[in-house]
């Protein structure tokens, strides 16, 4: 979003009024969506984070960069740590200049940074006309510093660099990317030229994979490295978008199915998960039932079989296991083998809210 010359010629005829400024410390958490009368600069002296705008766009930061909120943008604020915020509320009329139009990451040159947290406890009310005036310059001055210097995480990102610092951040926020505006507002540019840059050095648009949690690893590995040979420079998620429980239990699978002449995965049929259970136990060479619960199966299946393999996907209760194994021993005599794969040991917080 740097300022083309165009841009900045509305800042030699007209002035940003500078109507209130402040600083402080903030805590880590988010805060609730709100929106301002004027325009908002923060500048994020301390403390990574990032912003959400009405329209579900994100727009992560990090200490010594500017946020741009235009008049009336809807938004909150996310503080990964501990942080401190230095805001000025700017006033730029009915019609601003393409630049603070819409919200945007600036970085801000050291110069700028000190005249915006001086303007903070500047007291505009508090002063005489000439002296609103002579603030008002100032903070335009340091408005049209940071406009000319450009904006994203870097002032010296350029052209294609541009497009690595995009393919950068969609390998950091794939998962929460919705759509191309976003990547553009964080580089600096309009969705049009962002998609011009990187279809003229890679020859085609910007592309970027995902995959649902609980889809075949293996199925899934086959997929992305045919897209991968297709496009190698395509953005891929910067950790693993597959369940951890769905990849183990599919890894688990493969290991009884290899040993059993029969699977039992218990589960329910509009369960993506336990659906490719019981395909990976099959592609293994065991016959595979996915089964609900003990009076599902079908004991017509065990004609035949030495042994069986019994698994779960990664929502069924675990009583239902107990239910299906005592089923099978009331029938057979049975001598039961743990197999283990993975020891899971992720734990998840619960939210602020609910801790006492």
């Amino acid at each position: 979003m740097a300022g083309t010359a165009g841009d900045l010629d509305w800042f030699a005829r007209r002035r940003l009024h500078l109507v209130a400024g402040f600083a402080h410390a903030l805590a880590p958490g988010r805060c609730r969506f709100h929106r301002h009368e004027h325009g908002e600069l923060v500048l994020h002296r301390a403390g990574r984070g990032g912003s959400r705008l009405g329209d579900g766009a994100e727009l992560p930061f990090a200490p010594g960069q500017a946020t741009w909120y235009p008049a009336g943008v809807l938004h909150d604020q996310r503080n990964d740590e501990a942080g401190e915020d230095i805001c000025l509320h700017l006033d730029a009329g009915a019609r601003p200049p393409p630049p603070l139009r819409r919200a945007v990451v600036l970085a801000v040159p050291a110069r700028a940074a000190a005249e915006i947290a001086d303007l903070a406890g500047a007291l505009p009310d508090q002063r005489t006309p000439a002296e609103r005036m002579a603030l008002d310059l100032r903070a335009t001055a340091a408005m049209v510093e940071l406009l000319a210097g450009g904006a994203g995480p870097a002032a010296e990102v350029r052209g294609g660099d541009r497009i690595a610092l995009a393919a950068r951040y969609l390998a950091e926020h794939l998962a929460t990317v919705g759509r191309l505006a976003e990547v553009a507002r964080y580089v600096g540019l309009s969705e049009d030229r962002l998609r011009h840059l990187f279809t003229a050095r890679h020859g085609v648009p910007p592309l970027a994979y995902l995959t649902q949690t609980t889809l075949s690893v293996d199925d899934t590995a086959d997929i992305v490295a045919v897209i991968k040979r297709r496009f190698p420079d395509i953005a891929a998620p910067s950790k693993d978008d597959i369940c951890y429980a769905t990849s183990n239990r599919q890894e688990a699978v493969k290991a009884i199915a290899a040993r059993a002449d029969l699977v039992l995965v218990i589960g329910a049929p509009n369960s993506s998960n336990s659906m490719r259970l019981v395909e990976v136990a099959s592609r293994c060479g065991a016959r595979s039932y996915l089964v609900q619960r003990a009076e599902a199966i079908d004991w017509a299946w065990f004609e035949g079989v030495g042994t069986l393999g019994v698994t779960a996907g990664a929502s069924a209760p675990e009583h239902l296991v107990e239910e299906v194994l005592g089923a099978v021993g009331e029938r057979f005599t049975v001598r039961t083998e743990l197999v283990t794969t993975a020891v899971e040991d992720v734990t998840f917080k619960l939210p602020r809210e609910l801790v006492a």
